[in-house]
């Protein structure tokens, strides 16, 4: 059984029927075809999830519509929450991959912007969602952030599509002995809360197996090589716990200049 199938195995009855019907935009194709099958082998009730046959009618109409782009781009962390804004706001849309990369940008890839491309008759309802949310700048749509915990909450990590050479190959990364300290002391506690956090959060931990591994990296006072693995790691760890009272606001520049090895800040 591969590790994709074990934890769709343990997501719930009605937060496996969420994530399909709702938000399997999020998931990879794999992902979303073995959902449809725990579905049929649980024999699910999926009929308050039946798509209403007008609205579907409507959505076939926009589709024939020519699409036009939006007038700015969205770097691929944006990407994914403009994304669900229009599919939950019933807002047809392309994107355009053209030029960028097909994983999360990072390095010099950071640049790279997607372009988005809505029917002409419901482009001013795009436009009106997305200044709701989204302010732009040198062509660059970016979320309105209340701070730098809302942008890492806003990483979805099913959405990093990465090549494992890719993982695991070695950035150099110098962390303060105060980082990490307390970087080492958040990863032991999800290490021993792992199954606590998923239940009661209803969510998948994807860098779970790479804990101790980033804990030993980080562990080793020498050390500056760290894996892109290690740094999602991290920013998972953080994302997990970053709500909690107690959490370090000397963390928060940390997690900034992590964010910035994956997307444009």
């Amino acid at each position: 059984m591969s590790e994709i199938q074990e934890k769709i195995k343990n997501f719930n009855d009605d937060f496996l029927l969420e994530q399909f019907f709702n938000q399997s935009q999020e998931y990879t194709e794999e992902a979303v075809e073995l959902m449809e099958k725990e579905i049929a082998l649980r024999d699910l009730d999926t009929s308050e999830y039946e798509i209403d046959e007008e609205k579907e009618r409507e959505m076939e109409q926009y589709a024939q519509e020519d699409f036009t782009a939006l007038d700015n781009g969205f770097n691929q962390v944006d990407l994914l929450i403009v994304r669900e804004l229009l599919l939950e706001n019933d807002v047809p849309f392309l994107v355009d991959t053209s030029g960028s990369s097909s994983a999360l940008p990072i390095e010099t890839e950071a640049t790279h912007t997607y372009s988005v491309r809505v029917p002409e008759s419901l482009m001013e309802k795009a436009k009106a969602l997305i200044d709701e949310q989204f302010h732009s700048k040198d062509g660059v749509y970016a979320v309105k952030y209340d701070g730098i915990k809302d942008r890492l909450k806003a990483v979805n990590f099913f959405e990093i599509d990465l090549k494992e050479s890719e993982l695991q190959e070695l950035l150099e990364v110098s962390f303060s002995s105060e980082e990490s300290t307390l970087l080492c002391q958040y990863l032991e506690k999800l290490n021993a809360e792992a199954d606590a956090i998923e239940q009661e959060q209803e969510r998948v931990l994807f860098f779970f197996d790479n804990i101790e591994e980033c804990l030993q990296r980080l562990q080793d006072t020498e050390n500056n090589q760290f894996s892109r693995a290690d740094l999602l790691t991290l920013l998972e760890t953080c994302q997990i716990y970053c709500d909690q009272d107690s959490f370090p606001q000397q963390l928060e520049s940390t997690i900034e200049a992590l964010l910035s090895f994956f997307a444009q800040q």
